[in-house]
């Protein structure tokens, strides 16, 4: 929001008639006059007839004219050619990446629920992704963040681009940045907003529109630039696609298997999990997935309640046997078999075996 002084009989226009020479060139003598800093605030360079540059603190601007401290800077490396900036997306976007999806993709996710007899409800849809765990990797997530890198980099750009005057780092060495003015553009500012007793090139500055210098320029959904999310299609479709085909080999061995609809009933512990879980999507799935799984259920939950998954998961790594034999049961998935396997750990705890 500009902010506007209260009318002013006089304004800066009578003085910057001053600052004029007789040849049309600046005067720098008399543009002094109407700069409005301390001089141990600023240097001055005249740059020809109408241009001019002011070398502040980046620091003493900020504070000046209300931007948050270290915006500024901020807004150069991210605009810079040399830019290391990386807009930051955590691995919990995974339980929203459904929502970038086109129609395309979003079919088939559709299509991986029906081959995991998982109900097609909004949450299911949007859980799928992250409960189907390795299967999906986090270069959708990179795709993510460089879609969105694209937007903040535009606003930058366009932040930069709207000002009356330009920013630039300076290397004075007292100085560290330069505000390169125009004495036409500062004229056609005043005039365009409306600006009132702007007696000083100071009261310019401070009446200037900053609102779109914040850090807050990272929440890519107030933007109006549109984030492409195209690329992050083309890999979600590539790795959607390769889910469905190895399901779908796998579901052509069992689709007319009459135990398959036994999948979720208590004995599935009879049932050949070698048979049922043959597809290599499932022996990718890791216990941290179990929670999504919880939640969408159908094969996955399956998966994770048979013997299979809970024997190589008991007998993997070097994690305590009985802290994992608790973890199936206070998850309400521990296998019979299991159970009766690895059930004497809690006896030898109970007697301090």
């Amino acid at each position: 929001m500009i902010k506007k002084f209260q009318i002013f009989e006089n304004s800066i226009y009578i003085p910057l008639k001053r600052v004029l020479d007789s040849s049309g060139d600046i005067n720098e003598e008399e543009l002094e006059k109407v700069i409005g800093f301390e001089s141990k605030d600023y240097d001055l360079d005249v740059i020809n007839d109408y241009d001019f540059t002011l070398s502040v603190k980046e620091n003493f601007f900020e504070d000046f004219v209300g931007i948050e401290k270290g915006v500024i800077n901020y807004y150069f490396q991210i605009d810079s050619n040399y830019s290391n900036y990386e807009y930051h997306v955590d691995d919990s976007e995974m339980e929203y990446i459904s929502s970038y999806f086109d129609d395309n993709n979003q079919k088939l996710v559709e299509k991986i629920c029906d081959l995991l007899y998982i109900e097609k409800t909004d949450d299911n849809l949007r859980l799928l992704i992250p409960a189907l765990g390795d299967n999906i990797s986090n270069d959708i997530l990179y795709e993510l963040s460089y879609a969105n890198e694209a937007v903040v980099e535009q606003e930058v750009s366009k932040a930069f681009k709207d000002l009356p005057f330009q920013l630039s780092i300076s290397y004075t060495g007292k100085f560290d940045l330069d505000v390169d003015l125009n004495i036409h553009d500062i004229i056609e500012y005043i005039e365009k907003n409306e600006l009132k007793e702007i007696e000083t090139i100071s009261d310019f500055l401070y009446n200037v529109d900053y609102d779109t210098f914040s850090y807050e320029i990272d929440y890519v959904g107030q933007s109006d630039f549109e984030p492409d999310y195209t690329d992050l299609n083309k890999v979600a479709e590539t790795q959607l696609e390769d889910v469905i085909e190895d399901l779908e080999q796998y579901d052509k061995l069992v689709k007319n298997d009459p135990n398959q609809m036994r999948l979720f009933d208590k004995e599935i512990e009879e049932m050949d999990a070698q048979y049922k879980f043959k597809s290599d999507i499932f022996s990718k799935l890791k216990i941290e997935e179990l929670e999504y799984a919880k939640q969408v259920g159908g094969k996955l939950l399956a998966w994770f309640e048979s013997y299979e998954f809970q024997k190589n998961y008991m007998d993997s790594d070097k994690v305590d046997k009985l802290f994992k034999l608790k973890k199936l049961k206070d998850d309400d998935i521990l296998n019979p078999k299991i159970d009766d396997e690895y059930g004497h750990l809690e006896s030898a705890e109970m007697f301090n075996i």
